[in-house]
């Protein structure tokens, strides 16, 4: 039987690597989850919470074959309640593929809701995930550059 703090590191170490191979930025940890509350990790340009936020998604990440993925959802909307970041849980249960679950709104491109009930929301594949968030650094990058 595998502890569940390793797993969760384990689990964690998997998705850092994924971001940065995928997207090129980092998922940093956010130390005051635990003592405070709030999400598990930001996405932001350098390994470093000090680095500003590179795509304002919070990230709560499960490795846990019980929940189900409304009880996720609902989890992770108290979690990014203080933060006015996304909502995104990124989940995998044993011996399957990372699944997000994102507000359908990020993937149309629209304005909201970001922190919808679980009737709007997506679960993506790993793929299609990355392929949302590189959109969101494009869209991001177009109204740095128009901006000036």
């Amino acid at each position: 039987m595998v502890n569940a703090k390793v797993k969760g590191t384990r689990g964690e170490t998997e998705l850092k690597s994924a971001f940065y191979d995928q997207i090129g930025f980092y998922l940093v940890r956010n130390p005051d989850q635990t003592r405070k509350g709030g999400y598990d990790c930001s996405i932001r340009y350098d390994d470093d919470l000090d680095s500003p936020i590179a795509i304002p998604f919070a990230i709560e990440f499960k490795r846990n074959e019980s929940l189900s993925t409304l009880a996720m959802w609902k989890q992770a909307l108290g979690q990014v309640t203080k933060s006015c970041f996304i909502p995104v849980v990124a989940y995998r249960r044993n011996r399957c593929p990372w699944e997000f679950i994102v507000p359908w709104a990020i993937i149309k491109g629209v304005d909201g809701p970001y922190c919808p009930e679980f009737e709007g929301t997506a679960i993506l594949h790993s793929p299609q995930f990355f392929e949302v968030a590189r959109e969101w650094v494009d869209v991001k990058a177009n109204l740095i550059t128009k901006g000036k």
